[in-house]
């Protein structure tokens, strides 16, 4: 069934998962952070549809015993590296290592979960659209410092 709706753009979402940020809100310290990322469209008539919640990835700390490095991860992620590892962690895992960025997002798999809620659009279309990247709260408070906790390096 039709819904007559339009995509007029596509997005991923991202934030830590609750395991990363409870130990964060505890004041406990841990060696790797992970990440949720959803993909979704936004149609003409203002619905959002998510399309991927099976998207992430892991970051480690290491730092070798450097006692002048912080071993706190929060201290090492830029948003720079976390956009950039949302757009790494949208491609098919079975990706070539000569496969061109462009080439490389899903979009036929994007078109085909679309037509499966109702909205009809093609690959083509789909690759035209503005994509957005949104921080979720966790992150975002991380990023503008405000309701993010600061804890201390620990040696």
């Amino acid at each position: 069934m039709s819904t007559g709706a339009q995509v007029v753009r596509l997005g991923a979402w991202c934030d830590v998962d609750d395991f990363t940020w409870r130990k964060r809100t505890e004041g406990r310290l841990i060696a790797t952070m992970d990440f949720d990322v959803h993909e979704y469209a936004v149609l003409d008539d203002d619905r959002r549809l998510t399309l991927r919640t099976d998207r992430g990835w892991g970051r480690a700390l290491s730092v070798l015993g450097d006692r002048s490095t912080s071993r706190n991860p929060w201290d090492h992620l830029t948003e720079d590296d976390v956009r950039r590892s949302i757009f790494i962690a949208m491609m098919p895992d079975d990706l070539a290592d000569d496969a061109e960025p462009d080439d490389a997002h899903p979009f036929g798999h994007l078109a085909q979960l679309l037509v499966d809620h109702g909205v009809h659009t093609t690959t083509q279309a789909l690759r035209a659209l503005p994509y957005d990247v949104e921080l979720g709260p966790r992150l975002r408070a991380h990023f503008v410092h405000d309701a993010a906790p600061r804890f201390p390096a620990t040696d």
